[in-house]
């Protein structure tokens, strides 16, 4: 989710939990655009990204 319009409408759509949609759509562009202007390591760049965690993951058909 790299790109601020889509963030904005998912937490738009969906927050907060319980009462969604009541975000404004200046609301959620703002809180968008401060969760990606947010430093973040890239684990699997520097090599220490644990590969062994997909293997907890339960996929639902």
């Amino acid at each position: 989710m790299g790109r601020i319009t889509k963030m904005a409408g998912y937490l738009q759509n969906n927050m907060p939990i319980g009462d969604e949609y009541v975000l404004s759509d200046q609301e959620a562009a703002d809180l968008a655009a401060f969760l990606l202007m947010q430093d973040r390591r890239d684990a699997i760049q520097e090599g220490t990204f644990d590969w062994s965690e997909f293997d907890n993951v339960v996929v639902e058909k």
